[in-house]
């Protein structure tokens, strides 16, 4: 169902609660005043859902106020190459001298935190690596970082870029789910690295979930090279940040 809330459109996948409606009403003032807010409901009144789909509905509307700006500039520009501009003695452009092309915007990242519990842990090595010997071991973390320091190195990571290349898969496709066992799978049929490939994707993702840790540990933050400037930073069940952060 849609619902027009504080006026965006809002895909809920059923009729929304009373509660529902007012969590997302405040979900979506927070992020049109770009401030903190902190909100609290009920058990069961499904405030996870409320979160991500009034998040969705405010990126959804960033994107497309970004695309009208990206054609509106795009025909102004080709308005102005029309008219003939000075041109210094040397040739050069007398009205921008040092003109650079614009970097395209992309819409405002939104990090998604939870506690580490089995949905977020599932996207590791434990279920992406594929090497023979380093996926039979208990503690994969430690004999994947061995293995790349090695100069023999990891054949699979090796190919890793074969991955960010390919077009001819769905969810490698730019706006596609990339499904773990899914990547999992070609990462198999190419001899590529699955991990690194989900490392790479998530730098271009538009909502990445993850653990607490990844936000509020500088550490790992480095480690994962996540930059949290001009992001949405959503912590669900933030009453247990505290533990987190001991």
């Amino acid at each position: 169902m849609n619902y027009k809330i504080a006026a965006y459109d809002v895909d809920f996948p059923h009729k929304a609660y009373g509660v529902q409606l007012g969590f997302m009403e405040k979900v979506l003032k927070a992020l049109d005043n770009k401030s903190n807010a902190l909100l609290e409901a009920p058990t069961g009144s499904g405030k996870t859902l409320s979160l991500l789909c009034a998040a969705l509905a405010w990126q959804r509307q960033q994107k497309i106020d970004l695309a009208n700006n990206d054609m509106e500039t795009h025909i102004k520009g080709e308005l102005d190459s029309e008219v003939e501009e000075p041109l210094q003695a040397d040739g050069t452009d007398s009205l921008h001298p040092t003109s650079k092309p614009k970097q395209q915007k992309r819409c405002t990242r939104i990090y998604y935190a939870t506690r580490t519990h089995s949905q977020i842990a599932q996207a590791s090595r434990e279920h992406y690596c594929i090497h023979p010997t380093v996926s039979k071991k208990s503690n994969k973390d430690e004999e994947c970082q061995n293995l790349l320091k090695d100069d023999s190195g990891c054949k699979f990571f090796k190919n890793v870029n074969k991955l960010f290349s390919m077009q001819s898969s769905h969810f490698l496709l730019v706006g596609a789910v990339h499904d773990i066992e899914d990547l999992a799978k070609v990462g198999k049929d190419h001899k590529a690295c699955p991990y690194y490939a989900a490392t790479h994707f998530a730098g271009e993702a538009d909502l990445v979930f993850c653990p607490y840790s990844y936000l509020l540990d500088p550490v790992v933050r480095s480690a994962m090279d996540i930059t949290l400037d001009k992001s949405v930073l959503i912590f669900d069940e933030a009453h247990n940040i505290e533990d987190t952060a001991r």
